[in-house]
This record gives structure tokens, C-alpha cells and sequence, in this order.
């Protein structure tokens, strides 16, 4: 499933990781990934100006716990839950409205890519 090819496609635009982080030196970074807490490798706002493509896939998972119950009872009853529906919708606008808004970003595509969540 997905689209075949994307990320060698893409390879040419990705930001190796060294650049991320140019402040680090050689023994903060290694102890950084000997850490279990997850360490942010990106700011969004290094992305200023820039196009983004997100994963939609894992935001609309994400916000599916917000309306776990009436999604589940809408798939048993076979029928649209117009309150989750709202949730869900409203949980991707306001996550676009952030990044444009608020992180500068100049335009958001959303992709559904990859395999679907459990």
C-alpha cells in the first residue's frame, strides 16, 4: 500500500539530520540517543516559508481518541457519527490552521499514505 517510490522521490528534498541540529557536538548528540525520552530532531519553524506534506494517516489516529466510543458505536450501528465526524475534522483544520498561522508555513498538503492504523 502506499505510493511507490515517494521516499526515493523525496530523498533529494529531506533534511539529513546532522543539519538539524548544528549546536550539537559529537558526545551530547550520542548521549542523546543513549536517552529514552524522545529528543526533538526538527522546529517547525525551520520550516518557515517551506511547503509541507504531513502524514494525514497519523493525525486522524491521533485525534480518533478524542472520539474513540462514538467511533466504535457508528461502526457497530453501521451508521455516520456526526459528532465524531465534527471532532476529527475540526482536530486536522485546527492542526493546518496552527502550522500556517502560527509556524509560518506556506502550504500544507495532506497525504494518506501507507498502511491504515489498527
Amino acid at each position: 500500500m502506499g505510493i511507490n517510490g515517494l521516499l526515493k522521490a523525496l530523498a533529494p528534498l529531506l533534511i539529513p539530520e546532522n543539519e538539524c541540529q548544528p549546536n550539537v557536538n559529537q558526545n551530547q548528540h550520542q548521549e542523546a540517543r543513549n536517552t529514552k525520552t524522545p529528543t526533538a530532531k526538527h522546529n517547525i519553524r525551520q520550516f518557515a516559508n517551506k511547503t509541507l506534506a504531513i502524514d494525514a494517516s497519523s493525525w486522524l489516529f491521533k485525534a480518533s481518541y478524542s472520539c474513540a466510543e462514538g467511533l466504535v458505536e457508528a461502526i457497530e450501528s453501521n451508521e455516520i457519527d456526526k459528532k465524531s465526524e465534527y471532532m476529527l475534522c475540526n482536530y486536522m483544520t485546527k492542526r493546518c490552521e496552527e502550522l500556517l498561522n502560527h509556524a509560518s508555513i506556506k502550504r500544507v498538503y495532506l497525504v494518506f499514505d501507507g498502511k491504515r492504523c489498527p
